[in-house]
């Protein structure tokens, strides 16, 4: 990559995390409880907790209580460090808030931890009420990975990615927790220009191979951009990027050096834990009530900007910002029109969709409703045909001819005995099955499918049926899913619609022509059956509005009954 490239890429990079983003959602005010912190680990996606934090590394609190019924999502230049009533202390320094929520804070861990500092106590503040303290070691470097080429590549492990590269060109690696940096950027701003790296190199190795690491710059709050050359010996196309690749063996432990001179003495340690709070004291008298105050000076309008769900036929410009299949993205170009998401530029991924949450505790069982009155006895169904007729087994060995009777007179001699049955012919093989794999997905209307489907927006089979073989067939999220394995599969979908309109399939974000289906009067089902070949793995699969057709889709609730319909979608691997 040249000079000119790698400008480029950072600058792109740091226009998204400059951008002013503030969403508030109010989920109404709870009653004050105290905070506890349950995890803490490294805001990349699909790592796990190490115990560790590093100067400057974005972090992830998971627990209760952690805001006071509210959820926010903010990335102006300077991150605050009190939202809400909410705040986090890292050791005695506060840390600048990146989004909040009652179970996740997102933080920066403050470049201004003193040197020689092993570990630090991490609390949450409520209103008056803090949570307990929660440990966690200093580490020089605690990396963690969110993307490849600008977003266009995505974690598939923690830390590592699959991208198509070739051998000689440049990579660049988005990714936080690789420590001190300079010269020094202030905790929770966004740098100005592209001058402050990492005083820790981290490794990179491709395809098992180390890399050469060219930069490893800091570009955004809490964010880095590294740079690495591909290896010759990497193969032209998909190659596994690791960061922070295999750790070496440990070399033989050198001679005792002599004993340094005495250092100074150390600085205090941290503050112990607070004691339990006296009991409340009695309410004194209430006061007069105070003449009403002046009214104060409107204040300034807040950066927002609002999230709307993405389409095909809208046109964004920079900054704008979308909710599509579960994750959050930012437009960096303006006149983007017709780009996926989640094909990488000119769209930056700000928030991932998090896992799907532990099933809820089976429901008591209601009571046994009474006996419905017997209903008449249906029509016999025809009677099936005729099974084929087994193969004839094995003769059996003619049996012992009887001896002569003696010559009488006109007296016949008696019958020789019956010989043996033969042994039954050995039972032919079972014949081999056609389907590899399938899943069914499916919806109940109502609860699901609530709003009206808009063209270009896909249908919502939230619920999970039987599967087999689930790893190759699985959902990505409520409307979209994966099909893992390269071949051929059989779609079938059936949804209940009120309006005359048409469904299609979509492979990969692109229409599937031939599997159109649609009814232009009535309110019967809409449904298909295609064949769907699939070139390349992990491929997204949905059932979708057409774009450019003007009626949105509603999904009948209770249609024909009073019971909840049911919505289809299955899945069939056959090749």
């Amino acid at each position: 990559m040249t000079s000119s490239m790698r400008a480029c890429s950072l600058s792109s990079l740091k226009s998204i995390l400059t951008a002013g983003v503030a969403l508030l959602a109010v989920a109404g005010f709870a009653e004050a409880q105290t905070p506890q912190i349950t995890g803490i680990k490294n805001a990349a996606p699909l790592v796990t907790s190490t115990g560790n934090v590093a100067r400057g590394e974005l972090i992830s609190i998971y627990g209760s209580n952690l805001t006071n019924g509210v959820t926010l999502e903010s990335f102006p230049p300077t991150a605050p460090t009190s939202v809400g009533g909410t705040s986090v202390k890292i050791g005695s320094l506060a840390a600048p808030i990146l989004y909040g929520s009652p179970t996740q804070l997102n933080v920066q861990v403050p470049f201004e931890i003193p040197a020689g500092v092993p570990s630090v106590n991490i609390t949450v503040t409520v209103g008056t009420l803090t949570s307990a303290p929660f440990l966690m070691s200093v580490v020089t470097s605690d990396l963690g990975m969110f993307s490849a080429q600008g977003g266009l590549y995505l974690p598939v492990s923690a830390n590592t990615a699959q991208v198509n590269a070739t051998p000689g060109t440049t990579l660049t690696i988005a990714a936080t927790g690789l420590g001190s940096i300079s010269p020094a950027v202030a905790s929770g701003t966004v740098p100005v220009s592209d001058s402050s790296n990492a005083l820790a190199t981290p490794s990179v190795t491709i395809n098992g191979a180390s890399a050469q690491v060219l930069s490893a710059t800091y570009v955004g709050l809490g964010v880095y951009a590294i740079t690495a050359t591909v290896p010759q010996s990497a193969d032209t196309g998909s190659i596994t990027v690791v960061l922070g690749g295999a750790v070496g063996a440990i070399g033989p432990t050198g001679p005792t050096g002599a004993t340094g001179a005495t250092g100074p003495a150390g600085q205090a340690g941290a503050q112990g834990f607070a004691g339990a709070p006296g009991a409340n004291g009695s309410n004194g008298a209430n006061g007069a009530p105070g003449a009403a105050g002046a009214t104060g000076p409107t204040g300034a309008t807040g950066l927002l900007t609002p999230v709307t769900t993405y389409s095909l036929e809208t046109t964004y410009s920079a900054g704008a910002i979308v909710f599509y299949l579960g994750s959050t993205y930012q437009s960096s170009a303006n006149s983007n029109t017709g780009n996926l998401p989640i094909n990488g530029a000119p769209w930056i991924l700000i928030a991932q969709q998090g896992a799907t949450g532990p099933t809820g505790a089976v429901g008591a069982t209601g009571a046994v409703g009474a006996t419905g009155t017997t209903g008449a006895v249906g029509a016999t169904g025809v009677t099936g045909a005729i099974g084929p007729t087994g193969a004839t087994g094995v003769t059996g060995a003619a049996g012992a001819v009887g001896a002569t009777g003696a010559t009488g007179v006109g007296i016949a001699g008696s019958n020789g005995a019956t010989g043996a049955t033969g042994a039954d012919g050995a039972t032919g093989a079972n014949g081999v099955g056609g389907i590899l794999d399938f899943a069914d997905f499916y919806a109940l209307m109502p609860p699901d499918n609530a709003a009206t489907v808009a063209p270009g927006t896909d249908v919502s089979f939230p619920e999970d049926g039987p599967a087999l073989g689930s790893t190759l067939i699985s959902r990505t999220g409520p409307s979209s899913f994966n099909l893992g394995g390269i071949g051929t599969y059989q779609v079938t979908f059936q949804v209940s619609v009120t309006e005359a309109g048409q469904l299609i399939l979509t492979l990969n974000g692109a229409d599937l022509p031939y599997t159109v289906v649609g009814r232009a009067t009535g309110t019967s089902q809409i449904g298909g059956t295609a064949l769907v070949t699939t070139t390349v793995i992990n491929s997204i699969l949905t059932v979708r509005n057409p774009a450019g057709n003007s009626t949105a889709l509603t999904i009948t609730p209770l249609a024909g009954g009073t019971r909840p319909v049911s919505a289809h979608l299955v899945v069939t691997r056959i090749q």
